[in-house]
């Protein structure tokens, strides 16, 4: 099978996942709109390593958009980043705003149609299929200037090539330094980082991962889901070395890490409601500040959020747990601090807030079977 043969193939295979939804509309127009002037909660960027990109396996590629076309928001940027780890460099191949809508908002469109005018939802559905064509081809164009066979894809944990994945996710930090709105990055890699910063086939022990440091480089406000852990390494036994690693890594540069496994395991949760605070926690009779970042869904439950504290050694968190606000605008959250903040123990600190988010919430952080530490939120623009 030729490339351009293999390139639809592949786009048609993307192209059924995102267009098998009944009555969808016939196209009458080229072109995907621009959706991205809509107010939006979050943006999404997913990298492709290269250097996993094998003959035949385009399977990563169906589950990505499969998993994506639940997980969007109307306007919600999504951008395809093409990783390079034998050069550590990035590049950004597409990008595009969703044009999808929910039902309650399709049924606000439908009551708009007239006659004369037709009826709005018939172009959110051709526009989404627009989305999903242009997506595909995007990693389409990926997979086929990369793929390889199989075994010259399969990597020796004894013997491992040089790659820099985590350069290459460097050169991309520009992108988080001026988001003012949370980034979920989802990144199809097998993370066989092995380079002059570290390899997670031979992870120092008890060694600080200090990559933040070392680049320069802070991913803040990102929020991470890393599939394809160990895509082409036959040695299952060192999947935990390399999460390890990662997770560690990662948090050393100010991101958040919400999974990392072989496939995408993003949570059915849909945000309909985002606040960003400044926060003033006192650790000790110690004032430090930080942000903290709150995705939620109609019933409360939080997605893609976290915490962030200036001058803690394990300086951001992800969260989980429930935000709930009522329409008096009193709100009150209470959420797991999944990797901690004063602690290197997981899942051993809470984050309980009440108040409002005109003259701000008060609270704790509380170290399970210790101390607690006073909490002041003020919710600001993003």
């Amino acid at each position: 099978m030729n490339a351009k043969i293999k390139s639809c193939f592949v786009i048609a295979l993307l192209l059924s996942t995102f267009l098998a939804s009944p009555g969808h509309a016939q196209f009458h127009a080229t072109t995907l709109k621009n959706y991205c002037d809509v107010p939006t909660l979050r943006q999404t960027v997913v990298y492709v390593d290269d250097t996993v990109m094998i003959d035949g396996r385009t399977d990563w590629a169906v589950r990505l958009s499969t998993k994506l076309r639940g997980a969007l928001l109307h306007g919600e940027m999504v951008s395809v980043v093409r990783l390079s780890p034998a050069t550590g460099q990035s590049q950004e191949i597409w990008k595009g705003c969703w044009p999808g809508v929910t039902e309650s908002e399709r049924a606000a469109l439908h009551k708009q149609a007239t006659w004369l005018n037709g009826d709005p939802v018939d172009e959110i559905d051709e526009q989404t299929g627009f989305f999903a064509r242009d997506f595909g081809q995007a990693l389409s164009s990926i997979y086929v200037k990369a793929k390889q066979p199989a075994n010259r894809a399969a990597i020796d944990p004894a013997k491992p090539p040089q790659r820099e994945i985590l350069r290459a996710l460097a050169s991309d930090g520009s992108r988080f330094g001026q988001s003012h709105v949370t980034i979920r990055a989802l990144v199809y890699s097998n993370l066989a980082e092995n380079s002059s910063l570290g390899s997670v086939f031979q992870p120092p022990a008890g060694a600080t991962l200090d990559f933040g440091k070392r680049l320069q480089t802070s991913l803040r406000r990102g929020v991470f889901y890393l599939f394809g852990l160990g895509e082409g390494m036959p040695a299952a036994s060192i999947n935990d070395l390399v999460r390890s690693f990662w997770t560690n890594g990662l948090r050393s540069m100010d991101a958040s890490v919400e999974a990392v496994g072989t496939d995408l395991n993003l949570p059915n949760v849909f945000p309909s409601r985002a606040t960003m605070y400044s926060i003033e926690v006192n650790v000790n009779g110690q004032l430090l500040d930080g942000r903290l970042s709150l995705l939620a869904d109609r019933d409360g439950t939080i997605v893609d959020s976290w915490i962030s504290v200036q001058r803690l050694a394990e300086g951001t968190s992800s969260l989980s747990g429930t935000y709930v606000c009522r329409d008096d605008d009193s709100c009150r959250l209470d959420a797991i601090a999944d990797n901690g903040l004063l602690t290197t123990v997981a899942g051993s600190e809470t984050v309980s807030l009440s108040g409002t988010n005109k003259e701000g919430m008060t609270g704790q952080i509380a170290v399970k079977g210790t101390a607690s530490f006073p909490l002041r939120v003020v919710g600001i623009t993003p």
